[in-house]
């Protein structure tokens, strides 16, 4: 297993760090080769080969910044999730680095920390989406109107 592409990273723990990054154009073979035995098996129940490359991609992107933020090589990353499936990495039996991945439409989002669980999200956003609608009926008041006041042409990036 090769060491990080990544060396040298710190993460303290009153941080939170967010990376993305595109997984077009990167041969997941080269990605294959950092990931865990039951990665390997999630990526082949993909149906299209686009999906499974992503999935790959993200996963061994994963990897090298875990690597790199706790000194390792990524053959010694092994993953835990808590009681609400949230990941992190325990190494010496203490919890090292939470962090979690998000991917959609050929980029991928990466977000790490320590000592507190937290989510990313990434989604596409279609040019035709109706982002007020959906915010009437799934955000609080207060995020409504904070909404309102973005300019139309950009409230779909806003969203």
């Amino acid at each position: 297993m090769k060491p990080s592409r990544f060396p040298g990273l710190a993460l303290d723990v009153s941080e939170v760090h967010l990376w993305q990054a595109s997984l077009e154009g990167r041969p997941a073979d080269i990605f294959e080769s950092f990931l865990s035995a039951d990665e390997v098996a999630r990526a082949n129940r993909f149906h299209f080969a686009e999906d499974r490359t992503h999935f790959v991609v993200a996963r061994g992107l994963l990897r090298n910044l875990l690597a790199a933020y706790l000194g390792i090589n990524c053959a010694a990353l092994r993953f835990s999730y808590g009681v609400k499936g949230k990941p992190f990495v325990v190494l010496d039996g203490q919890i090292q680095v939470n962090f979690n991945l998000s991917h959609s439409h050929g980029r991928a989002a990466f977000a790490f920390t320590r000592g507190r669980e937290l989510g990313v999200d990434l989604e596409y956003v279609k040019p035709d989406f109706d982002a007020e609608s959906i915010a009437t009926r799934f955000f609080s008041r207060s995020e409504v109107l904070a909404l309102r006041t973005v300019p139309a042409e950009v409230r779909n990036q806003a969203f």
